[in-house]
């Protein structure tokens, strides 16, 4: 009875496939790690600028200011309608944390 072993061409090819198959998943895992990361931040940011909302809306929000790494400037606005007959009057604010901006609209 004849044993039959793997060539070397066949175990360079199975550790070239494998080494392949490998460096694929590593960078699905680096990508799947830095979206993560945005996620985090962004929805931290929507988290803070909820809150500044609520401050500016009771009217515990100074019109510019600093908390840590968040920044924010709130600004009045007003734009008139049908050629000046009505002036609605809103706020904006903006805020900025790690590099990210958010523009909301105040009543």
């Amino acid at each position: 009875m004849k044993r039959r072993a793997f060539t070397l061409m066949e175990v360079l090819v199975a550790v070239a496939v494998l080494a392949l198959a490998a460096t694929g998943t590593l960078r699905l895992v680096a990508m799947s790690q830095r979206s993560l990361a945005e996620v985090r931040i962004q929805r931290e940011l929507i988290d803070r600028s909820r809150a500044l909302q609520v401050r500016a809306l009771a009217g515990d929000l100074p019109s510019s200011g600093r908390e840590e790494d968040l920044f924010w400037e709130r600004r009045t606005m007003s734009q008139e309608l049908l050629e000046g007959l009505w002036t609605i009057r809103y706020g904006l604010l903006e805020v900025e944390y790690q590099g990210r901006s958010l523009l909301l609209c105040l009543p």
